[in-house]
């Protein structure tokens, strides 16, 4: 019988409940705010931070899956803040771009969003800060490398 561990202490299950929190902490604040589900706004402002882009660029900026993307975008356009035009030089692809009305819901969006991140950073000193940000830049490289070695069929369970 394998020897237990303490999973709270491991850096995979810390770093998981954290993202687990923040993401239950935005789902409830934009739900509320603007009516929209978190996979819903991340796909807003990452089409804000990109401007008119496909889903699969929207997917691998943001790292959610592309049937998300597909789903949050088919949702969000019902809703009439996204749009989707078949693309030009490519008639293959579509583009999705912000409408308006979703131009000024993310505006509307990003104050909250300005709120929580000075709620987080109010948190920790200016130094815990940088030595966060340097560290989670660590060991999002790591963690990239490790994806691609799982990938090509290394790296443990």
């Amino acid at each position: 019988m394998p020897k237990k561990i303490a999973v709270e202490e491991l850096i995979t299950f810390k770093v998981s409940v954290l993202a687990q929190l923040l993401a239950r902490v935005v789902d409830a604040s934009v739900n509320k705010a603007l009516g929209l589900n978190s996979r819903q706004w991340r796909t807003m402002i990452t089409l804000h931070r990109l401007g008119p882009a496909t889903p699969s660029e929207i997917a691998r900026f943001s790292h959610m899956d592309k049937s998300q993307i597909s789903r949050a975008v088919f949702e969000t356009e019902k809703l009439g803040l996204l749009s989707q035009e078949v693309d030009a030089a490519d008639r293959r692809r579509t583009i999705v771009s912000l409408t308006p009305a979703g131009l000024k819901v993310v505006d509307r969006g990003l104050r909250g969003t300005q709120a929580r991140q000075k709620s987080l950073e109010e948190s920790l000193s200016s130094e815990d800060r940088a030595t966060l940000h340097r560290i989670l830049d660590t060991l999002t490289g790591q963690a990239r490398e490790m994806l691609e070695q799982a990938r090509e069929g290394g790296g443990n369970a």
